[in-house]
């Protein structure tokens, strides 16, 4: 206070503002302090401590506003994501009540008679591996 420069010594608050003029952010001694100062209502500023105890107001770097960008990148592809499965399930659930469920899709094809004139896009084709001679016979 005072008495520090009565005695030749520069008081606190010198030395606060000789510190804030030459560091390239502003410091000060109480965290409060430092989060009433931050610049545009602190949404692209944090307040951090430096290694003499006083708290300075630091801007966002690069690798945050990186961290940022890719955060919103995945976030985008998962909304994306969902709404897509969203959409799918709801189609497949309209479609199966407009046209009557797998049941009636088997009738349909059973009704055809399954032989040869059966509808091709009905029809399923798998691959199936067999690894011993009698397999081949049970499936």
């Amino acid at each position: 206070g005072p008495q520090g420069a009565a005695h030749g010594r520069p008081s606190d608050d010198d030395l606060l503002r000789a510190r804030a003029a030459m560091a390239s952010r502003p410091c000060f001694p109480s965290a409060a302090l430092a989060a009433h100062h931050r610049p545009l209502a602190g949404w692209f500023s944090f307040v951090q401590t430096d290694g003499d105890g006083y708290f300075c107001v630091a801007e966002y770097g690069v690798f945050h506003w990186l961290f940022a960008a890719s955060l919103a990148a995945m976030a985008a592809l998962g909304t994306a994501t969902a709404a897509c499965v969203v959409f799918i399930f709801l189609c497949r659930r309209v479609r199966r009540c407009c046209s009557g469920g797998h049941e009636a899709a088997a009738r349909a094809v059973a009704a055809t008679g399954g032989g040869g004139d059966a509808n091709p896009a009905a029809s399923i084709a798998a691959v199936i591996p067999a690894y011993l001679p009698n397999e081949q016979d049970i499936i």
